[in-house]
């Protein structure tokens, strides 16, 4: 996994760039774990959202992560390739309980973040016929006839 460090988020940042990320070629995902440094009290006070972002925009989506102890992944895709495969990684807080925000001495909250890019499924398709919702079966006498080639099956009707 690539490491992007430790960052120490307090009360008073919105937005952090967490880094830069280059995505594989074909690559249309994006594994982020993020773990909990500081406090080592599980954090009442936020989460963040977390979005790779590019000259294209915000191309794999965004997600809502928290802080654990023992780290946790988070999935960054919407199922296709990102034209701009080099941008960074942020990490944008929502202060959900104005306990941190007031706070006289509010305690900065320690993350670490490690990330890896790669394909969200791959594989071919079927080598052979297939159908989802029956089968083929024999059309003898019934005037229907079917081919499958490059994956698709094609059914010719003629009437009687």
């Amino acid at each position: 996994m690539n490491n992007l460090g430790s960052h120490s988020i307090t009360a008073n940042d919105v937005v952090v760039d967490l880094g830069p990320v280059d995505l594989g070629v074909d690559d249309d995902s994006l594994w982020v774990k993020v773990t909990q440094i500081s406090p080592v009290d599980p954090w009442p006070f936020s989460y963040g959202l977390l979005y790779f972002a590019s000259t294209d925009g915000r191309t794999l989506g965004t997600v809502k992560a928290y802080g654990h102890q023992t780290g946790e992944f988070y999935r960054l895709g919407i199922g296709r390739t990102p034209l701009v495969r080099s941008g960074h990684l942020y990490w944008e807080s929502r202060h959900y309980n104005l306990g941190w925000v007031k706070a006289k001495s509010s305690p900065p909250w320690t993350l670490s973040f490690q990330w890896e890019s790669g394909q969200s499924s791959s594989g071919s398709g079927p080598t052979g016929p297939a159908a989802t919702l029956g089968s083929f079966g024999n059309f003898a006498d019934s005037r229907v006839s079917y081919a499958y080639t490059n994956g698709f099956a094609r059914i010719r009707l003629t009437s009687f």
